[in-house]
């Protein structure tokens, strides 16, 4: 497969997802690092919701109610945009990643790591970072893979109803928004993975590509890909659902405790690689029941008024206006 093909694969990809998917839909390079709000609000009447995986996510842990939400957090940063949180060590680290490899990435561009603040050098980590990309990049042309700026950080956008029940919400556009990383076929002979048609690729940054380890107590924030069946594959689901394509995972790290760096696909059970699949058709109802509730809840936070909850993350957020960030709850 050559990259005229996925060049025209990606150009056509708009007209038949909305033919195949009955709604209109957009497909579309991405080009700047801001995020779409959440809800656009009208005189106080809800009037749109963008729902992504990220958003879901922040709601839902594998289809429960997370216990950390607050209302008023998710106002001031994912519908007004007027505050942000800083990105953690490791988030900068996978934008750096992501940068160098595709040559850009969906929220920002990181062309270089913070040094050392005495000698100026790349610690410690900035050098392994630089030799997994390398390694990367090796991975890319031995397993066909097709990395170019015409299918890298691709947005699609679709407007949805629900295709399972009757339940409609007035006077409110619900749209589903991805970004994915890369659209292109992967043969990969070590793993025994096979794509031979464009599928959804999406590159995770992991410090142990083997690591198992899940926090009991906030499980949403653990990314355990050595035990990826532990996981939730939300954002898999939704992707594979919006696109129409296979799904999978490229996961590079760049310090394993026990093993030589490398890498691991994973591709992940959908409809779209496996239609008749138990678990596959389970895993897209539990999406379009997620969906249901997002949208469920983001109604009735904005009827609430999106109340202040008080709760033990709040020293972290950034919302400097709220009063419960200076008077944490005692746990």
């Amino acid at each position: 497969m050559d990259k005229d093909y996925v060049d025209d694969f990606i150009n056509h990809t708009g007209a038949l997802f909305g033919e195949t998917r009955n709604h209109p839909s957009t497909l579309l390079q991405r080009d700047n690092s801001s995020r779409r709000p959440v809800a656009i609000i009208d005189n106080g009447e809800l009037t749109e919701i963008n729902i992504s995986s990220t958003y879901i996510k922040k709601l839902l842990y594998k289809g429960e109610e997370r216990p950390d939400i607050c209302p008023s957090n998710i106002y001031f940063l994912d519908v007004k945009q007027e505050y942000k949180f800083e990105p953690t060590v490791s988030m900068l680290y996978g934008l750096y990643a992501e940068t160098k490899l595709l040559g850009k990435s969906a929220y920002g561009m990181v062309m270089d790591l913070k040094r050392d603040s005495r000698t100026g050098r790349k610690t410690a980590d900035h050098l392994r970072i630089d030799d997994m990309i390398d390694r990367i990049k090796l991975v890319f042309n031995r397993t066909k893979m097709i990395v170019t700026p015409s299918n890298t950080q691709i947005e699609k956008r679709i407007s949805w109803q629900d295709p399972e029940t009757d339940r409609t919400w007035p006077g409110i556009k619900i749209y589903l928004n991805i970004i994915t990383d890369i659209i292109s076929p992967y043969e990969d002979e070590k793993y025994s993975v096979f794509f031979d048609k464009p599928i959804c690729i999406d590159f995770k940054l992991a410090k142990d590509r083997h690591e198992c380890f899940i926090n009991r107590y906030m499980p949403w924030v653990s990314f355990s890909w050595g035990c990826p069946e532990k996981m939730d594959h939300l954002q898999a689901i939704l992707y594979s659902y919006v696109l129409d394509l296979p799904f999978m995972y490229l996961v590079g790290d760049y310090n394993p405790k026990n093993a030589e760096p490398g890498y691991k696909p994973i591709p992940i059970k959908t409809v779209s690689s496996m239609p008749d699949d138990i678990e596959s058709r389970t895993r897209l109802r539990e999406l379009f029941q997620s969906i249901r509730w997002t949208i469920n809840k983001t109604v009735e936070m904005n009827e609430q008024g999106w109340p202040a909850i008080q709760g033990e993350t709040c020293k972290k957020c950034p919302v400097i206006s709220c009063n419960y960030k200076y008077n944490t709850k005692p746990i």
